[in-house]
């Protein structure tokens, strides 16, 4: 199955933002992104997705 994802790198103060995921105990870092919803632009979902996991609008 395919599915479309969006992501973003944030860099701010010369650091990168990412978000740490641990699965089966295994941790790891991803960018911060996700599944796009019907009707969305990879754009639009990408920004929704930064605000759900770091709380900030992106512009």
């Amino acid at each position: 199955m395919t599915r479309n994802r969006g992501a973003a790198i944030i860099v701010r103060e010369g650091k990168i933002a990412l978000i740490k995921r641990i699965r089966e105990d295994e941790t790891y870092y991803v960018f911060p992104g996700g599944g796009i919803e019907e009707g969305e632009t990879p754009e639009e979902a990408t920004r929704r997705e930064i605000f759900e996991e770091l709380g900030v609008f992106s512009s």
